[in-house]
């Protein structure tokens, strides 16, 4: 592993030690070829891989996703929603995931809470 992935990998800014789940974690996240490259190459789909592993890192106990996927294309969104769906059950780290796309909400949602006006009408 190189030495910048590897020192990625220890850092662990909650306070908790950063343990081996984060490593799978970056790497799961984010493509090795993406660690060589200035963010301003990355695609919308590469940023929001990297910031979500970034997110990771932080050994969260809870993942905000607010409108991850705006501004991407299909085949991003795509990617990038099979990519959420799985960290739950990959990292044990729920996600509170924010959006108005009704198919991202049933792609993604195993309970959903709709709020209008500032009221919670459905749970």
């Amino acid at each position: 592993m190189p030495r910048a992935r590897t020192e990625a990998a220890r850092i662990c800014f909650s306070g908790r030690p950063a343990v081996p789940a984060s490593v799978r974690a970056l790497e799961y996240a984010v493509r090795a070829a993406l660690l060589d490259r200035l963010p301003g190459s990355l695609s919308g789909g590469e940023k929001q891989r990297v910031a979500v592993g970034r997110a990771l890192l932080a050994c969260p106990e809870l993942l905000l996703m607010d409108e991850p996927l705006t501004g991407l294309d299909r085949g991003k969104r795509e990617e990038i929603m099979a990519y959420v769906k799985a960290i739950p059950e990959r990292f044990g780290v729920p996600v509170l995931y924010v959006t108005h796309s009704d198919a991202e909400r049933r792609f993604l949602a195993d309970r959903v809470l709709n709020l209008e006006d500032g009221k919670l009408t459905e749970y």
